[in-house]
C-alpha cells in the first residue's frame, strides 16, 4: 500500500487537476492529509500487535480510504483515456462533468481522512514476549536431536582455528526458528578459553542488541546490561589486546556492524580473533563482508519425528501407534525445529490417540502463540513498508502452494505495489523484492516443472501473514475472516499437494475443494443478521464445497484480486457476474475447468490490469476486451482453441506482456504500434516467412525485453547474412521454439537448412536468458558461446544432437538446463570446454539434466570446476552410470535431486554424498544411510560473491600442470571435512574400467532388464496370497484325511 500511495503523492494527474480553482484547495488538503496519515500508518504498522483490535481497526480504515484514492485517479484516467500526467488538454477542453465528479470524490475523501486523523492511535506491545525472546542467553539450550548440529559446529570451529583471512568473520544464516542460535550456542560452549594454546581464545563473549539498538546485553564472565554506548566501551576494554571470540546474536541491519561494532573490535587482536554473527538475512551477511556464510539446514524427517515425540511426551508404545500420523505432522512442519516444538507442545495437551493427533494435524498453526507471533513479527517489522504488502499478498494462496515467480511479480505490479525506479523496469524492481523476501527467509525458494522458478511460504510464516491480513485476504481454507464480503483478495485454489495430506479421503475437510464460494441471492444488505448469516454460509460453503456456483462473488464488490487456479466451474461464468466486480485488478483463471468462453461483461472491469486464462478450454476472446484500458498483462498460454484476437487489441496502450504461446493463433492481424509499454511478447507466430517479424511494429522496439518465437520449423530458407531478424531488439530473454516432430518425418537436407536459419538469429549482446526448444539440428549455432552476459540457458528436446557446445566456457552462466536429448550418450570434454587449466562453469549455481534416455557417462570435470554449484537435478537419466567424483567432494553443493529411474544405476554413488544433500523427487525409494536426508534449498556454506570471484580468478591463473592441482583445489574447496584433493581426476563408474563402450552398454542393458523383471516376482497382491494359502491348507487337510483313513 505504501508504494502505491507514494505514486499517488507524486502523480501528475492530481497535480494537473489541482490547477482548476474548483478543486485546487481540496487537492492540496488531500495531499497534506495523506502525508500525515501515511506517517502515522508507517509507525502503526510497526507497532500494532495481532491482538490490538483498536490499532488494527485504524489501519483498516486508512487502507480502505487509500484504495478509494486509487480508484478516483483510475476512473479519471479511464474516462479521458490518457496516460498519467496527460490530462491538461482534456480538462481545458471543457469536460466539466468529469471534473465535478472528481471534485465531489476528493471532498468526500478529505472528510474521511480528517475523521481518521481524529481517532486515537494507541498501540500495545507484548512486553512479556520481548523480555522472554528478545534477550536470549548463550547458556539457554533447546532440544538438540541429530548429529547434524555437532557436525556443523565442528566444521565452523575448524574454520575459527584456520589462519585464512576470510575466516575472521563468519555468518550463520537461516530463517526464523530453524536453529541458528542453537548452533551458535553449541559452538560457543565447545570453544576453549585459555593461554598458550593456538587453539584457545583468551576471551569469549556473547552480545545481543535490543531491537531499537538503545541497549546491549553482554555475556562473558557474567551477564551485563546497559546503554549501547557504555556497553560498547566495556566491550573494547574486555577484548583489548586479546585473542577473542565474539558471537553477535541477531543483527537486523548492516549498520550495526559498520556504525557500532567495527570501532570497538579494533582494540582486540584483529589478526587472530574471530567474530560470528547470527542473522536471518543472507544479504546482510554479504554486505558486512562475511568471509564464510553457513546456511543452517532444516531437520531431516527422522530427527524431526524424534523431537516431536519428545516434546509431546508420549510412551514408546504410543510412538509405534502414532508413527504414521506423526510423519505427516513432521512433513507439515517442513523441518523447522520451532514449528515442531510448537506443535509438540500442543499435542502434549491432548490424549495420545489417532483421533486427537489427526485433529491437531488439520488445525495446526491456525493460532500462533504470543512468543511465536513476536519472533515472526520481528522479521515482518524489519521489512520496508513497500515490501510488506508484497509479503502479505502471498498469504492469499493455500498452504504449500507453489508461487511462480513470473506470475507473482506481475500480480504485485497489477495491484499497484511496485514503483518504477530510475533505470529499472517495474518487473526488475518486483524481482528484487521477490529475491529479497527469499533472502530474509520469509519465502522458501522452490523449482517447478520445466525449470520454473518460484517459492513456497513456510507454514508458520503463512499463518502469521494470514492473521495480519485477514481483513483483506481470504483463501478457501481460511476460517478467521471477519467479514467475507469486504475482502480485497480471494483465492479458491485446487492444491493437490495439500489434498495429499488428508488421510480420511475427504478432499473438502480442509476447505481445499477447489470449488467456488456460493451464497444466497436474496441477501438483504439492510439487515445485519442476514449479513452475518450469509457470511457464515459463504464461509461454510467455501470450506465444505457444498456449492460450485459463482453467484456469491457478486456480493464481493470490493474485490481487487480473484484467483481461481485449477478450480472447477461446472456452470461456467455467468454473463452478469463481472458487472458487480468492477474494482477487480487481478483475475487469474489458470487451468480452470468448466469454462468455454469469457462473457462480454468482462469488458466492464475497467480497473483490470492482469488477466490470465492460460491452460483453459476457452475458445474465444470477446471483443469487449478492448475496453480494458488499464490492462497490463494478457496471458493466454496453451489455450489451443483460441484462433485469433480482436483487432482492437492494439488499443491496449498500457499492455506490458502478451503471451499467446501454445494457442492456435497463426497470423498477427493487429498492429503493435499502439502498445507503447510492451516489454514481453511470448508466442509470436513467425509463419513461413522470417519477414513476418516486421509486423512486430513496436513504437519503441528497444523497450522489448522478452521475446518468444513459435513455429520456426516453417522457415526453410535462411535470410541474407546482413539482415539479422532480431537485431533491432535489445532483448534480455529469448525463446526460439519449434514444433516437436517425429524424427523420421524430417529429411537430412531440411535439418541442415534449419541449422542455417537458426544461425541468423544472433541476439543482442545484452541477452541474459536463452531457451531453444525442439530444435531439429545436429549441432547448435556457434553464436551461443559469444553471449558473454548469458545467465540462464535451457536446451530442451533435441532428438538428433549427439554433443553439446562447450558450455563450460560461458563466463556468467548461473542456470543451465539440458533436457530431452534422445541420442546424447556422454557429457565429456566437449561439454566442459578446452579451458587450458581454467575453471569451467565458473558461475554456475543450478544445473538440471533431465529425460536423457541414452546418457550413460558424465566425466572429464576437473577438481576446481563448478566452484559455485548449489543445486543439481538428475531426473529421468535411466542409463546413467558414471558421474563426476568431484560432486561428492563439493562444499557448495547443497541439494542433489534424483528420481527413482536415475537412482537405479547410481545408488552406490549417492552413498558418497553427506550432510543431507540427496533429495528424492518422487518418494518411491529411500537411501538406507541415515545421514542422507532431505535438504534445504538455501545454499550451504557458500562463499560470498566477492570471495567467489577471488577463488575463480585464483584458479584461472593456474595452469594445467599436476604439480599445481593441489593449489587449485585448496583455493576452491572450503576445508569442511573434505579429503585431500587428488591430483588425478577419478570418475565413479559402475561398469569395469577397461571395458569397451559397447560392452559397457551391454552391462547397462542387462542390469536394466534384470531390474524390470525382479519386481514382477512380488506382484502378487494380498488377495492372491490369501487364496494361495487357503488352497494349500485345504489340500494338506485332504491329504492328511486320506492318510488317516488308509492307516
Amino acid at each position: 500500500m505504501a508504494s502505491s500511495l507514494t505514486m499517488f503523492v507524486g502523480n501528475l494527474v492530481l497535480a494537473e487537476i489541482s490547477e482548476h480553482r474548483a478543486v485546487k484547495g481540496d487537492v492540496n488538503r488531500l495531499k497534506k492529509n495523506y502525508e500525515r496519515v501515511a506517517l502515522m500508518m508507517e509507525s502503526a504498522e510497526r507497532k500494532v500487535m495481532l491482538d490490538d483490535e483498536v490499532g488494527r481497526y485504524w489501519l483498516k480504515r486508512v487502507k480502505d480510504h487509500m484504495y478509494q484514492v486509487e480508484n478516483v485517479v483510475d476512473q479519471w484516467i479511464i474516462k479521458n483515456d490518457k496516460p498519467r500526467g496527460s490530462l491538461r488538454r482534456t480538462i481545458s477542453c471543457g469536460d466539466h462533468s468529469g471534473l465535478i465528479k472528481v471534485a465531489a470524490a476528493i471532498k468526500e475523501l478529505n472528510v474521511d481522512f480528517e475523521s481518521i486523523l481524529k481517532l486515537p492511535v494507541e498501540t500495545k506491545t507484548n512486553q512479556h514476549a520481548i523480555r522472554s525472546y528478545g534477550k536470549t542467553a548463550p547458556d539457554c539450550n533447546a532440544d538438540i536431536i541429530g548429529d547434524y548440529v555437532d557436525s556443523d559446529a565442528s566444521d565452523i570451529i575448524e574454520l575459527l582455528h584456520s589462519s585464512k583471512k576470510r575466516c575472521r568473520l563468519i555468518a550463520i544464516v537461516g530463517m526464523v526458528g530453524i536453529g541458528k542460535t542453537t548452533l551458535a550456542r553449541r559452538i560457543y560452549h565447545r570453544v576453549k578459553v585459555g593461554d598458550g594454546n593456538t587453539h584457545h581464545f583468551e576471551k569469549k563473549l556473547w552480545i545481543r542488541f535490543s531491537i531499537d539498538l538503545s541497549s546491549l546485553i553482554m555475556w562473558s564472565d557474567r551477564r551485563k546490561e546497559g546503554p549501547t554506548k557504555a556497553q560498547l566501551q566495556n566491550l573494547g576494554a574486555e577484548i583489548a589486546n586479546k585473542k577473542f571470540l565474539l558471537v553477535v546474536d541477531s543483527i537486523w541491519t548492516e549498520n550495526v556492524w559498520e556504525a557500532l561494532l567495527e570501532g570497538p573490535l579494533q582494540q582486540g587482536n584483529s589478526e587472530s580473533s574471530r567474530v560470528i554473527v547470527i542473522t536471518r538475512n543472507k544479504h546482510i551477511a554479504k554486505r558486512i563482508g562475511a568471509g564464510h556464510i553457513h546456511y543452517v539446514k532444516r531437520m531431516n524427517n527422522i530427527d524431526a519425528l524424534s523431537l516431536l515425540f519428545r516434546r509431546a511426551s508420549i510412551s514408546e508404545n504410543d510412538e509405534a501407534d502414532l508413527k504414521d500420523i506423526g510423519q505427516q505432522i513432521v512433513k507439515k512442519c517442513d523441518g523447522l525445529p520451532l514449528a515442531i516444538r510448537s506443535i509438540g507442545r500442543t499435542l502434549r495437551g491432548h490424549e495420545p490417540t489417532r483421533h486427537d493427533w489427526e485433529t491437531v494435524y488439520r488445525t495446526a498453526f491456525q493460532d500462533l502463540s504470543p512468543e511465536e507471533q513476536y519472533m515472526i513479527n520481528l522479521s515482518f517489522q524489519n521489512l520496508p513498508s513497500y515490501m510488506r504488502q508484497c509479503f502479505l499478498y502471498c498469504s492469499v494462496f493455500p498452504e504449500n502452494f507453489f508461487i511462480e515467480k513470473q506470475y507473482i511479480i506481475q500480480q504485485w505490479i497489477s495491484e499497484g505495489f511496485i514503483v518504477e525506479k530510475r533505470k529499472l523496469t517495474m518487473e526488475e524492481v518486483a524481482e528484487y523484492y521477490f529475491d529479497e523476501l527469499i533472502g530474509r527467509g520469509l519465502l522458501h525458494l522452490e523449482f517447478g516443472n520445466a525449470g520454473a522458478i518460484g517459492a513456497k511460504m513456510p507454514i508458520m510464516i503463512r499463518s502469521f501473514a494470514k492473521d495480519v491480513s485477514d481483513y483483506e485476504n481470504f483463501c478457501n481454507e481460511s476460517v478467521s475472516i471477519t467479514n467475507l464480503f469486504e475482502v480485497r483478495r480471494l483465492s479458491i485454489v485446487e492444491n493437490n499437494e495439500f489434498k495429499d495430506h488428508n488421510d480420511d479421503g475427504n478432499e473438502n475437510e480442509n476447505g481445499d475443494s477447489g470449488e467456488i464460494i456460493g451464497a444466497e441471492e436474496n441477501i438483504n444488505d439492510n439487515t445485519a443478521n442476514n449479513n452475518h448469516r450469509n457470511n457464515n454460509e459463504a464461509r461454510r460453503e467455501a470450506n465444505t464445497g457444498e456449492s460450485v456456483s459463482l453467484h456469491g462473488l457478486r456480493r464481493m464488490k470490493y474485490l481487487r484480486t480473484l484467483v481461481l487456479h485449477k478450480s472447477t466451474i461446472p456452470d461456467g461464468i455467468q454473463v452478469d457476474m463481472f458487472k458487480q466486480l468492477n474494482l477487480l485488478r487481478v483475475l487469474d483463471l489458470r487451468e480452470v475447468q468448466g469454462i468455454r468462453a469469457l462473457p462480454i461483461s468482462i469488458g466492464s472491469l475497467e480497473h483490470l490490469r492482469y488477466l490470465n486464462i492460460s491452460e483453459t478450454n476457452i475458445r474465444k476472446v470477446p471483443r469487449s476486451i478492448v475496453y480494458l484500458r488499464m490492462l497490463q498483462y494478457l496471458l493466454l498460454r496453451n489455450c489451443s482453441e483460441i484462433q485469433t484476437l480482436p483487432k482492437g487489441i492494439r488499443q491496449l496502450r498500457y499492455l506490458r506482456c502478451l503471451d499467446i504461446s501454445g494457442t492456435g493463433i497463426k497470423d498477427i492481424n493487429w498492429s503493435f504500434s499502439g502498445m507503447e509499454e510492451l516489454i514481453s511478447m511470448q508466442g509470436f507466430p513467425i509463419g513461413d516467412n522470417i519477414g513476418s517479424l516486421q509486423s512486430l511494429d513496436l513504437k519503441f522496439p528497444k523497450k522489448l525485453d522478452i521475446l518468444r518465437i513459435d513455429g520456426l520449423e516453417e522457415i526453410l530458407e535462411p535470410p541474407p547474412e546482413n539482415k539479422w531478424p532480431i537485431k533491432k531488439y535489445q532483448l534480455k530473454e529469448l525463446e526460439l521454439c519449434y514444433i516437436n516432430v517425429d524424427p523420421p518425418l524430417v529429411p537430412d537436407d531440411t535439418i541442415d537448412k534449419r541449422r542455417q536459419v537458426l544461425d541468423r538469429f544472433v541476439p543482442h549482446k545484452r541477452l541474459v536468458h536463452l531457451k531453444i526448444q525442439n530444435y531439429y539440428g545436429k549441432q547448435y549455432p556457434s553464436w551461443i558461446l559469444t553471449l558473454s552476459n548469458l545467465h540462464g540457458l535451457h536446451l530442451q528436446n533435441c532428438v538428433w544432437c549427439k554433443k553439446l557446445p562447450s558450455l563450460g566456457e560461458l563466463p556468467q552462466l548461473k542456470f543451465l538446463a539440458v533436457t530431452g536429448f534422445d541420442n546424447l550418450c556422454s557429457l565429456g570434454m566437449e561439454f566442459r570446454g578446452d579451458l587450458q587449466g581454467k575453471v569451467a562453469f565458473r558461475r554456475l549455481q543450478q544445473l538440471f539434466i533431465g529425460d536423457m534416455k541414452a546418457l550413460h557417462t558424465w566425466s572429464d570435470l576437473q577438481s576446481h570446476d563448478l566452484p559455485q554449484l548449489q543445486i543439481l537435478r538428475l531426473l529421468g537419466c535411466i542409463n546413467l552410470v558414471v558421474i563426476p567424483l568431484i560432486l561428492q567432494e563439493s562444499t557448495t553443493l547443497m541439494r542433489l535431486e534424483v528420481d527413482t529411474r536415475t537412482k537405479t544405476m547410481i545408488e552406490d554413488k549417492l552413498q558418497g554424498f553427506t550432510k543431507g544433500k540427496v533429495v528424492n523427487m518422487d518418494d518411491t525409494w529411500e537411501l538406507q544411510q541415515d545421514r542422507i536426508v532431505i535438504a534445504d534449498v538455501a545454499p550451504q556454506n557458500v562463499h560470498p560473491p566477492h570471495q567467489q570471484d577471488e577463488i575463480v580468478e585464483a584458479a584461472d591463473q593456474q595452469n594445467a600442470h599436476p604439480s599445481q592441482q593441489d593449489e587449485i583445489v585448496q583455493a576452491t574447496v572450503a576445508p569442511q571435512n573434505a579429503q585431500p584433493p587428488q591430483q588425478e581426476i577419478v570418475e565413479a563408474e559402475v561398469a569395469p574400467q577397461n571395458t569397451h563402450p559397447h560392452e559397457q552398454d551391454e552391462v547397462v542393458e542387462e542390469r536394466v532388464a534384470l531390474q524390470k523383471k525382479m519386481p514382477k516376482i512380488f506382484q502378487l497382491d494380498i488377495i492372491n496370497v490369501v487364496l494361495t494359502i487357503f488352497a494349500t491348507t485345504i489340500l494338506c487337510s485332504i491329504l492328511y484325511l486320506l492318510y488317516v483313513l488308509r492307516s
